[in-house]
């Protein structure tokens, strides 16, 4: 397999945009006795899914935030990790706005506002605690990426009552012209992989549809961030510089169109933002071959908030090739609960694969892909 033995690392720094307050649709109405309270976030790059330009993403319907409030000169929150749910997205996905029961009335006045997205896993004060999932769809769904809003405004307007509920489609103009609207900053790096022009060696009508990369260090795992004072996101546990993207939307080789425009599929993957020194490997997956390649980072200040574009050299590949374990007679007078395989991996490192007895439930078997590292069977133990 070839190894990549250059690639150019950019730097696109994330913009934000407006979106008029007319643009607003419903996605479903789902207030009920609960959506009473709320707020607009949003712009053009501060949403939950990555578009196909690579570069803006958009809120999801089920999406749901935390927010902290507290009234100016308080020390104490009025509202501490709240959770609220979408009620409206815009027409063009780049805003949204969020919803949530309160038991009462917050106070006339100015507050200080701060939100996260997604929801943290847990928190402590204004200490947020966040998974930073070590494998990912390549749209930047699922929470990879971790978002921070810090802002000022008013009170959160009551939109209605549950005994006189407002039953337009419409966020009501004052909500959008005085309510509190927050911009969403990305506290996490982006990588955005591509295949460039005459690098495509998969078969014809084939698609990527996984990648696997692994970086110089820990790019994945609970992170945590002070939402009152954003410094950043700090990696506490479960470290990972391995990162899956099992994607959600396959890409294509690069294509020009009638005037000469290279035309581009990409996949996103977040990380953990650094300075990185090393060797970064690139593993990469069609429905039947793959391929592989090092590439050299020397240095590279990844920030939050950034993209760095990966272009992806697929012009040697070699077959996928997988070891399928299938269960069938049981002879031990209990259930299978769980099946263990010990193995040394292509760096003769040993490990143990643990196959949980469920997993064959559905289709009597288990697959275990072999392509990237040779299977030294030692022991199988049914327990």
């Amino acid at each position: 397999m070839q190894k990549y033995k250059y690639i150019t690392l950019l730097f696109v720094v994330l913009f934000l945009v407006g979106c008029a307050k007319d643009d607003f649709i419903t996605i479903g109405d789902s207030r009920g006795e609960k959506a009473v309270y709320g707020f607009g976030v949003g712009g053009g790059t501060t949403r939950t899914f990555i578009n196909d330009d690579g570069v803006t993403i958009s809120w999801d319907k089920d999406d749901k935030v935390a927010l902290w409030a507290k009234a100016k000169g308080s020390d104490s929150y009025t509202l501490s990790n709240k959770t609220f749910e979408t009620w409206f997205v815009s027409a063009d996905n780049s805003q949204a706005y969020f919803t949530a029961e309160l038991a009462s009335q917050m106070a006339v006045g100015e507050y200080q506002y701060y939100v996260t997205y997604p929801k943290p896993a847990s928190a402590s004060g204004t200490t947020a605690t966040f998974n930073l999932p070590s494998t990912q769809d390549g749209k930047m769904g699922g929470g990879a990426d971790i978002m921070v809003a810090q802002g000022t405004g008013p009170a959160l307007a009551k939109l209605y009552t549950p005994a006189n509920p407002d039953d337009s489609n419409v966020v009501p103009d004052y909500v959008i012209d005085d309510g509190v609207k927050l911009q969403m900053k990305h506290l996490i790096h982006a990588l955005r992989f591509y295949v460039p022009q005459g690098k495509w060696g998969f078969p014809q009508g084939e698609t990527v549809e996984r990648i696997v990369f692994t970086m110089p260090a820990n790019v994945a795992g609970t992170v945590t961030a002070d939402v009152s004072n954003t410094n950043g996101l700090t990696l506490t546990r479960g470290g990972t510089n391995t990162i899956s993207l099992n994607l959600k939307e396959s890409i294509k080789a690069s294509t020009a169109d009638s005037g000469g425009n290279i035309i581009y599929d990409y996949a996103a993957a977040t990380i953990l933002p650094g300075t990185y020194s090393g060797n970064m490997t690139v593993k990469v997956y069609s429905q039947t071959k793959a391929a592989q390649q090092t590439i050299a980072i020397n240095n590279r200040a990844m920030a939050s908030g950034h993209i760095t574009p990966v272009g992806l050299n697929c012009s040697e590949t070699v077959d996928q090739y997988c070891l399928r374990f299938v269960y069938a007679d049981n002879n031990l007078g209990e259930d299978v609960t769980e099946v263990r395989v010990k193995y040394k991996d292509e760096n003769g490192t040993s490990q143990t694969l643990t196959i949980p007895g469920n997993q064959f439930i559905k289709d009597g078997y288990y697959d275990v892909d072999l392509t990237d590292w040779i299977l030294v069977l030692v022991l199988c133990v049914l327990y």
